[in-house]
């Protein structure tokens, strides 16, 4: 591990990141710390495609733009990834599939296991407030809980069951 003192950057040689991110398909390169939150730089193993349009193999690469993604706190401090989102030119149907990240939803700032996480962050204080009150009346409202990291559209309802 190599430290850049110019601009707070830890350069790795090493796996120990690789190990405690455990994301598939991707290395740490680069580790950064800014303002508490820790910003990991992410770089994609494979360095080809398959179109997902046409099902050929293509290996020209059309245009990287990373991402900032969010992802679970590591040792309590918040984890952003830079994720390449890598778009490729298929040559047998002529057109410009991007490549899927196993770990990341289309259109989604945040991993799918940090989404997994405010389901079930959600759905237990949904359930501990369950226990502190007493919902008597049949009319009364269900109450509606809106996910902060679903679309803004879509809300989560969550009947609570009485005792």
């Amino acid at each position: 591990m190599v430290y850049n003192v110019t601009n707070n950057t830890f350069i790795l040689m090493d796996f120990y990141l690789d190990y405690i991110l455990d994301l598939p398909g991707v290395k740490v390169e680069s580790c950064t710390q800014i303002d508490g939150k820790i910003l990991l730089g992410l770089r994609i193993v494979g360095e080809s495609m398959v179109c997902h349009h046409c099902q050929n193999y293509t290996e020209q690469l059309h245009q990287n733009r990373p991402i900032l993604v969010r992802d679970l706190p590591l040792f309590g401090r918040p984890v952003y990834l830079k994720v390449p989102r890598r778009q490729f030119y298929c040559p047998n149907c002529q057109r410009y599939p991007t490549e899927k990240v196993d770990f990341l939803d289309i259109k989604r700032r945040h991993t799918q296991r940090y989404e997994q996480n405010i389901y079930e962050r959600v759905k237990h204080r949904v359930s501990a407030s369950n226990l502190v009150s007493n919902v008597t009346d049949t009319k009364k409202r269900v109450p509606y809980y809106s996910c902060p990291v679903c679309p803004r559209d879509s809300i989560i309802t969550l009947k609570l069951s009485r005792k």
